[in-house]
């Protein structure tokens, strides 16, 4: 069942994964197709809660990028998804405006492009002379036996997974606390304010545990190399 809204209510709430992907399934017009988009939309949803505004750009982001592997117009699935996730057709109408004005902006000008199009390339006929001779004088590259990576350890590994998760967590709370900071200065408010003040700080707070686990990446890699000495 769609996750129920307030029409005055600045945040979605969503639910486990299981009930993301159930809600998305049932859309209309939605097909086995459609599964990658569906569990990528229900990774970055399930169990978090959203300014209205971030979620459809979140919802717009995902959707543009299976678009294009897709090769066919997705922009009726998304105001679909929006209904299908808030219940709210004004949201779904908000969400399918904006992608179209952001297909429109990235589309490229084709009268522009005809116009850049540098002139082919002058001929020389010496040049394959040239180059044969080049490649005739060079000498045999020397033999280079396969790249063998070395094997993870635990603490490799549990670094490669905080990161993992520190980038994600960036990504997503990048995305919010700007979408939250045009709403405020675009339409300023006391409660709008408050929200973004938040927003920044907790960005803010996982920039700076990025910021220890990129300088312990970096401390791993120079001890990998020798420069460091482990401890």
């Amino acid at each position: 069942m769609p996750t129920q809204q307030a029409p005055t209510s600045t945040f979605v709430n969503f639910p486990g994964m299981d009930e993301v992907l159930c809600q998305l399934r049932a859309t209309e017009g939605a097909g086995r197709e459609h599964e990658p988009l569906f569990r990528l939309v229900g990774e970055r949803l399930a169990l978090k809660t959203y300014d209205r505004s971030a979620f459809v750009f979140i919802l717009i982001e995902l959707v543009y990028e299976f678009e294009e592997i897709a090769g066919h117009d997705l922009s009726d699935l998304l105001s679909r998804m929006v209904r299908a996730l808030t219940d709210d057709p004004e949201l779904a109408e908000s969400g399918l405006d904006a992608y179209e004005e952001i297909k429109a902006s990235l589309e490229p000008n084709a009268e522009g492009d005809d116009e850049l199009e540098p002139a082919p390339p002058v001929e020389d006929p010496s040049a394959d002379d040239t180059a044969v001779r080049f490649l005739d004088d060079a000498p045999a590259p020397a033999a280079v036996g396969p790249h063998v990576p070395a094997a993870r350890g635990p603490d490799q590994e549990r670094l490669m997974i905080e990161l993992q998760e520190a980038q994600k967590q960036v990504a997503d709370l990048g995305l919010s606390a700007r979408m939250s900071i045009d709403m405020s200065l675009s339409r300023p408010s006391r409660e709008g304010v408050s929200h973004s003040l938040r927003e920044i700080a907790a960005l803010r707070s996982i920039l700076r545990d990025f910021e220890a686990l990129l300088g312990a990446a970096e401390t791993r890699i120079l001890e990998e190399i020798g420069v460091l000495d482990r401890d």
